[in-house]
Formats: structure tokens, C-alpha cells, sequence
């Protein structure tokens, strides 16, 4: 994976569901990667490989139109990635295994 879908996955697996948010916390990590800050049409267009089902893409994210905005989350396959990737289960995997039976905000979003 290259550095933007690095942060990307992050972004999206640490608990921000909505485009800005995603932009917001993926260049704060891409700084710390030591990489340089890419433009919201990049991420968008990263966004959408990433929901496409291959081959034409990645399927690593579900995204769902909610008003005048769409909220992102990790697929099945989005988990598995950020598990290995960071070592460390996902947002929505830790409030659905560990929370105390709290449903997360993706699950609630679906």
C-alpha cells in the first residue's frame, strides 16, 4: 500500500465517517509518515477505488449517502487490511467485540 491508502485506512478505521473528517485525520498521519499532503480531490478519488468491488478495485471500504453527505466505513475486507497493516483491531471491530455490546456508529449507519 502506498502512503495515502496507508492513511486513508487509518482515517477510516480509527472512527471518522464522513469526508472531511477522513481528509482531516489522513493528511495529520501522512505528515507523520513523512509524506506530503495530498488534495481532497486525491483522497476522493481514492475513496471510490476503495469501494470498488474488484478487479476494478480495492473493496476495502462502504460508503452510504446520509442527507447532503456520505459516510464512509471499513468493509470485511477494509477490517482484515487495518488489522494487519496497524496491529490493532478497528474502531467498529472494538466496539463490537469488547465495548460492552455498544453498537458502533458504522454498524448504527448500515
Amino acid at each position: 500500500m502506498i502512503p495515502i491508502e496507508k492513511a486513508i485506512l487509518y482515517a477510516i478505521g480509527t472512527g471518522n465517517y464522513y469526508a472531511s473528517d477522513i481528509f482531516e485525520i489522513a493528511n495529520k498521519e501522512l505528515k507523520k509518515m513523512g509524506s506530503s499532503t495530498r488534495h481532497y480531490s486525491e483522497f476522493k478519488k481514492k475513496f471510490y477505488e476503495f469501494s470498488k468491488k474488484p478487479p476494478e478495485g480495492k473493496g476495502l471500504v462502504e460508503f452510504s449517502k446520509r442527507g447532503r453527505s456520505f459516510c464512509y466505513w471499513l468493509s470485511q475486507w477494509g477490517e482484515i487490511a487495518f488489522a494487519e497493516k496497524f496491529k490493532v483491531p478497528s474502531d467498529r471491530a472494538i466496539n463490537e467485540l469488547g465495548g460492552g455490546g455498544k453498537v458502533s456508529r458504522a454498524v448504527a449507519l448500515e
